[in-house]
């Protein structure tokens, strides 16, 4: 696999706050998720800002078990059959907000209206049982 670039890493670790996107901590060691699996043997291609973001190692290792349905539910991980994922918004915890990841490593916020129907555009129902399962739709009449 190839790994990102210095200068990647620090954009990605910059636009998520230098936390965890999930659980919002610095306290465990930060590493750069793959929002799409790159399989076993990983890439030969140097991945972007929108391709990343930041986890600690307990999330990061758990996205794919038991967090998977909330890491997709809030755009932490990607389906592999995603032809761009900086379509897909993610939440960060961190910061409390919604937004669309840019290959340069900035951030467009969106509202978490916004958000939903862009993830029902890219996944369908599907992502309505992911939401469902991460407790997310339960926010749908509370955020904007």
């Amino acid at each position: 696999m190839v790994a990102p670039t210095t200068h990647v890493r620090g954009l990605v670790l910059r636009r998520d706050g230098s936390q965890c996107v999930s659980c919002a901590t610095h306290t465990y060691p930060l590493e750069m998720n793959h929002r799409q699996s790159v399989g076993g043997g990983g890439s030969k291609v140097r991945p972007l800002p929108h391709e990343l973001n930041t986890a600690c190692s307990r999330c990061n290792m758990r996205f794919e078990s038991d967090l998977l349905a909330k890491g997709l539910a809030f755009g932490w991980k990607v389906r592999k059959w995603v032809k761009n994922p900086g379509l897909v918004p993610m939440f960060n915890a961190a910061r409390g907000r919604w937004g669309l990841l840019t290959s340069t490593g900035g951030v467009v916020v969106i509202t978490a209206v916004d958000a939903f129907a862009r993830m029902r555009e890219v996944y369908g129902e599907q992502w309505d049982q992911w939401a469902a399962e991460a407790g997310l739709l339960a926010m749908r009449g509370a955020t904007r």
